[in-house]
């Protein structure tokens, strides 16, 4: 950190001492956003994962604010705001964190250890081990189904070898199907546990996926993190067809954005990406 020069500021020390904050280590402002409604402002970190910066020094968290403002950050008026966006977390039971999604459909829990990070309209649960993820897509939209479910996932994973064939399950509050796939990648193997699951017009895919070796060791976490999904319809439950102008979940795309494609289009565009 910058020691106080004798020829700086106040001033010019805490903007020193911000600008160091968001540059070292390669990190980036852009991996920040602001919360404004509380003084000083709260700085939170977006990438890799969801947190509150540690900023004890109200000047600090001042200079920091203003930093980013100037390079153009993001701002949100409260902390509702910004879950609107990015979904939060809050503990649950046995330590573990309960992941919101930024519109609400859904909720997930996961170990505390664990990292969530946003690729497109997917949202990763990064274990700390590194060489497995839960992935979760979700959206809005008339047709949901356990039917709609089966043509879907059967399509995506076509050319994986079944382990376990797709069958009827229920957790909490939704149905759904559940199968085990073997994906062949780089002389080795991916084991994919596959959780398909709907609520009135809320779809969700929730997959786990690590390499054949470790799955077993970690088999109980993954499956514990997919059983905890619970499902609900901001909307009020009343189904829907053909296109919406309802804001896409996690893009959060608004009506200025792309429109929702039919449902069956939306979901072979997006849970295609799960196959990357």
């Amino acid at each position: 950190m910058l020691a106080a020069s004798p020829y700086m500021s106040e001033e010019q020390d805490l903007a020193a001492r911000a600008t160091e904050i968001f540059t070292m280590n390669g990190g980036s402002w852009r991996d920040y956003v602001v919360v404004a409604d509380i003084v000083p402002p709260r700085i939170v970190r977006t990438s890799p994962s969801i947190a509150l910066m540690d900023v004890p020094d109200p000047a600090l968290a001042q200079a920091c604010s203003q930093f980013l403002a100037e390079q153009g950050a993001q701002r949100f008026a409260s902390f509702d705001d910004l879950k609107k966006v990015y979904g939060m977390h809050h503990v649950g039971e046995g330590g573990m964190l309960i992941y919101e999604s930024p519109a609400g459909f859904y909720r997930v829990e996961h170990p505390a250890d664990w990292r969530v990070c946003r690729d497109d309209n997917i949202v990763n649960l990064l274990p700390p081990q590194g060489s497995g993820e839960v992935t979760i897509s979700a959206f809005e939209g008339g047709g949901a189904s356990p039917l709609a479910l089966r043509g879907l996932i059967e399509r995506v994973f076509k050319t994986y070898e079944v382990v376990s064939s797709l069958r009827a399950t229920s957790q909490n509050n939704w149905d759904g199907l559940q199968a085990e796939f073997l994906q062949a990648v780089d002389g080795g193997f991916r084991s994919w546990l596959v959780v398909g699951a709907c609520y009135r017009t809320v779809l969700v895919l929730i997959t786990a996926n690590d390499t054949q070796e470790a799955m077993p060791s970690y088999r109980h976490i993954y499956e514990g993190v997919l059983n905890s999904l619970v499902l609900s319809d901001p909307g009020g439950g009343q189904g829907m067809s053909g296109l919406s102008n309802r804001a896409n979940e996690i893009t959060r795309a608004n009506a200025g954005g792309p429109r929702q494609l039919p449902v069956r289009m939306q979901w072979a565009a997006r849970i295609a990406q799960f196959c990357r």
